[in-house]
């Protein structure tokens, strides 16, 4: 939970968007997202008011920050997972020296990240074999609503057994 405390400085300070640092200026209601150090979160969201841009920085601060962690990032398909990496998650990780030197490039594709000695997995999520036997900590499932629930609930199954677990599920509600 401590690492939420300053997690918005640690996003400002280290990444970027636009060309710029990363700021809340007129996303401010996304201080308290971003701050809060439950263990499972919830949000329903609206489209287009960059959620998905803090998800992608919460995720790679957590594993930056703490270290020897294993999240998961589920999106709905294995090919949008993909296409993601590449446009959303690479720019970002490009454009932060802080990340960047953690990036250990012999461990870096589309579906996989290694930050020092953390983790991030890229899945998407319609088929069951896309959730993969790796224990994680984390896991962020983004755009909840357009994945198989059976094939989140095996993915949220990964960290069971872990004592420092975070979760967190968004989505633009469909119903």
């Amino acid at each position: 939970g401590d690492v939420f405390k300053n997690i918005a400085d640690w996003l400002c300070q280290n990444t970027m968007l636009g060309g710029e640092k990363f700021s809340f200026f007129e996303h401010e209601f996304q201080l308290e997202i971003a701050g809060d150090p439950s263990e499972e979160g919830v949000v329903k969201k609206c489209s287009q008011v960059g959620l998905t841009e803090l998800a992608i920085r919460m995720a790679l601060a957590y594993l930056c920050i703490l270290g020897n962690r294993s999240l998961i990032y589920v999106l709905p398909t294995s090919k949008f997972a993909r296409k993601f990496t590449t446009s959303r998650i690479d720019p970002v990780v490009e454009k932060s020296p802080k990340i960047r030197e953690l990036l250990v490039t012999a461990a870096d594709s589309a579906e996989m990240k290694r930050f020092g000695d953390s983790f991030l997995y890229i899945n998407g999520a319609s088929t069951q074999d896309q959730a993969i036997s790796v224990p994680a900590e984390g896991l962020f499932v983004d755009e909840f609503d357009f994945g198989d629930p059976a094939v989140i609930s095996s993915f949220n199954s990964r960290s069971r057994h872990s004592k420092r677990v975070f979760k967190r599920k968004w989505s633009t509600p469909t119903v």
